[in-house]
């Protein structure tokens, strides 16, 4: 026979670890959105310093795989390390778009 204050107790139990899951859950997002956004400054960038002239491809390879990123991150099924991966790829090639643009530069 379980005592009010039990349940009591479960109950408050149960709303922390729901708390704290919403709570990890929203910093998540935000830390996701931060580095969408990073990525697409450095895109951005590429763009502005003339990336669709002296590397059109890199530039679409960028694109879509920051799209990809975002799209898997708002999907609800999927799991952060995966998400991870999809935004490594996408700041890899972000960053190589850059880097080629300062090897032309310097040329």
């Amino acid at each position: 026979m379980m005592t009010h204050k039990f349940l009591f107790f479960l109950q408050i139990l149960a709303l922390g670890v729901f708390t704290y899951d919403c709570a990890s859950d929203q910093a998540t997002k935000r830390n996701l959105i931060d580095r969408s956004g990073t990525i697409a400054a450095k895109i951005f960038e590429a763009e502005i310093l003339g990336a669709k002239d002296y590397a059109p491809r890199e530039l679409a390879r960028a694109q879509v795989a920051l799209e990809r990123a975002r799209h898997e991150a708002s999907q609800s099924y999927n799991h952060l390390g995966w998400i991870d991966v999809e935004f490594d790829k996408a700041e890899i090639a972000a960053n190589e778009l850059l880097a080629r643009r300062n090897l032309n530069a310097t040329h």
